[in-house]
């Protein structure tokens, strides 16, 4: 979810874009570098400096909002179920998600790819083994405990639950899972690589 301090002076992802260079924005992820190549072309003379965006590091979600409500900060990505409670609370104004669609939990509120086509981020909770796990015992796993978990989200008060804490159930396979994560390695790596983000 993109979202600001509420004193603010923008409603919307255009507005937010317009406002860009006066503004300290935090995020613990490459989403502002890919959503800067969406934005402003390569050699387009309007580009703005590479500190319109200051990557600030949190130990978590409690201390970014702290700073976000403070005004010391004026906006941020974080992860919808961490942010809901701020959001309809009003201490924090949503302008857009990031992932691919609208959100059940908040459909008012527009996917950023709307406006800049391909960007799309989302956070994926899950159950994972060691890489060199052998394939019977990932099946094993996922016969026993993956049975256990779609039986619980077929129930509709834990649904409900977590729906309304923002999350979206995504139930599949290994073989899905190993196809997603091939294919956001992918996506990130571009990223990575275009904005020249490197470890130090």
């Amino acid at each position: 979810m993109l979202q600001v301090n509420p004193t603010m002076p923008v409603h919307s992802v255009a507005e937010f874009i317009a406002y860009a260079r006066e503004i300290r924005f935090v995020s613990a992820s490459a989403i502002p570098a890919q959503a800067r190549s969406r934005t402003w072309p390569p050699n387009c003379s309007a580009r703005p400096p590479a500190s319109s965006f200051v990557s600030v590091p949190y130990r978590g979600s409690a201390p970014m909002f702290t700073d976000l409500i403070a005004g010391r900060i004026q906006g941020a990505f974080e992860n919808i179920p961490a942010s809901i409670e701020q959001i309809r609370s009003g201490t924090a104004r949503a302008l857009a998600v990031t992932t691919a669609a609208a959100s059940e939990s908040l459909p008012e509120l527009p996917a950023l790819s709307a406006g800049l086509p391909g960007v799309e981020a989302f956070a994926v909770a899950d159950i994972g083994a060691p890489r060199d796990t052998p394939a019977e015992i990932i099946a094993t796993i996922n016969a026993t405990i993956n049975a256990t978990i779609n039986a619980g989200f077929a129930d509709p008060r834990l649904r409900a639950r977590l729906e309304d804490l923002g999350a979206t159930i995504l139930a599949g396979s290994p073989e899905d899972f190993a196809l997603l994560i091939a294919r956001e390695t992918v996506k990130w790596t571009r990223v990575i690589r275009s904005a020249g983000i490197r470890i130090t």
